[in-house]
């Protein structure tokens, strides 16, 4: 037991190598005594050393651990299988076994009533869905994450960050709300916490114009990230200090997408990143390049996912460079949604039309109660109005449908 609380404690220092190998002697020195689950809880550690250091594909030691752990019915270890499996999957961008890990881990904790480990799965989930660019569906679990009253403010750090950077890249309101409680949330938190938290700043600022902020956003948390030994983390935060003129010695690999684009490969970057499935990346690097055409199709592929802010600065940038006929306002999506409700919030407004409660919503959308009283605050914070009658009323003066399948958006 001693061995794995060793390994965990080297999981947190992100020392991937005393992790495997603490890990795995605690894991024989529980086998021979047939300690199944002090066995169990440090082949999981070893494995996660194993995953975060070598990629998602190498997950024979935590599916040996899961297997065992089904076996003995170990039901209090199996979701730390499940969410150590998920974790690396999601940090390398590898969506399908991220998604397969996940469903089956909320799954299992809903059934034992196993709340925390179901809340960290549900921010690895929405945390999936924003780097596929799945920002409705992202924002939903955000929203069930803030809704939800736990004791970890964990949880609810994610789903402050996530909701901070679908706003932020969607120009809606409420960006700074939101990086304000993280950051509130985050003071008495491990140091770790803050180098999400410099990332979204960074990114807030880039697409607020506010370039000169990047460095003081990201400080700290580079240094924080590089003592850490995080490649995913410390190229995120390079590549922002990059755009913003800020260049940096590097001590740690980054992973390729942002290695090609520090060197100034925008499109062999973007083309990693579409690799990786994550379409907002992927065009948002590849309106960094020079090239005209390559800054057009990114222009067109931003307006795609409704990303204003981003797709703001590019048109900015196609005029002073002297190109004409560069696309103005939102997409026709938006221009028919003036509110910007999402594809859930347009199926809920289109219940209340029908003159549903909640309670009745929620069972036609196979959503909790307290979702649906999420997304209707939502609706009227949005239309700016104070009852459901008001909502109905303004929708139909701003010309928005009512829908009733945008689900899949």
């Amino acid at each position: 037991a001693a061995c794995g609380a060793m390994a965990l404690l080297c999981l947190n220092l992100n020392d991937l190598d005393g992790a495997i190998e603490w890990g795995t002697r605690g894991a024989e020195s529980a086998r021979v005594f047939g300690a199944d689950a002090v066995m169990v809880d440090a082949m999981i550690s070893a494995g996660l050393g194993e995953a975060l250091r070598d990629g998602p594909g190498s997950t024979a030691t935590q599916e040996e651990a899961l297997s065992l752990a089904r076996a003995k019915a170990l039901d209090a270890e199996i979701p730390r299988a499940l969410n150590g499996l998920a974790y690396p999957a999601v940090l390398h961008r590898s969506h399908e076994l991220a998604n397969r890990y996940l469903e089956e881990g909320i799954e299992h904790c809903a059934e034992h009533d196993l709340d925390l480990w179901r809340l960290s799965m549900l921010g690895l989930k929405a945390r999936s869905q924003l780097n596929q660019g799945h920002w409705s569906a992202a924002a939903e679990i955000a929203g069930q994450l803030m809704d939800d009253e736990h004791d970890s403010p964990t949880p609810r750090l994610e789903a402050l960050l996530i909701l901070a950077l679908i706003r932020s890249r969607r120009g809606d309101p409420g960006v700074h709300t939101a990086l304000t409680e993280a950051m509130e949330l985050a003071r008495p938190m491990d140091e770790m916490a803050w180098i999400p938290i410099g990332s979204a700043r960074a990114e807030v600022a880039w697409l607020e114009g506010r370039e000169e902020d990047v460095a003081e956003a990201t400080d700290a948390a580079l240094a924080l990230a590089l003592a850490r030994n995080a490649p995913w983390e410390v190229g995120e935060l390079a590549c922002w200090r990059h755009r913003a003129g800020i260049s940096d010695r590097l001590s740690v690999d980054v992973p390729a997408a942002y290695a090609l684009e520090l060197a100034g490969r925008h499109e062999d970057a973007s083309a990693a990143w579409r690799e990786l499935g994550c379409p907002y990346e992927a065009a948002f690097v590849l309106s960094l390049a020079r090239e005209q055409d390559l800054i057009e199709r990114a222009h067109a592929e931003l307006r795609l996912l409704d990303a204003r802010p981003a797709a703001g600065i590019v048109a900015r940038r196609l005029r002073e460079s002297g190109v004409r006929g560069v696309p103005r306002g939102p997409r026709q999506a938006t221009l028919e949604n003036p509110a910007n409700l999402t594809g859930r919030e347009l199926d809920v407004l289109a219940l209340v039309a029908e003159g549903l409660s909640n309670a009745q919503i929620a069972k036609r959308l196979f959503l909790s109660r307290r979702t649906v009283d999420h997304h209707v605050s939502q609706i009227l914070r949005k239309l700016g109005v104070p009852s459901r009658a008001r909502a109905i009323v303004e929708a139909t003066r701003l010309g928005i449908g009512t829908p009733t399948a945008h689900s899949s958006r």
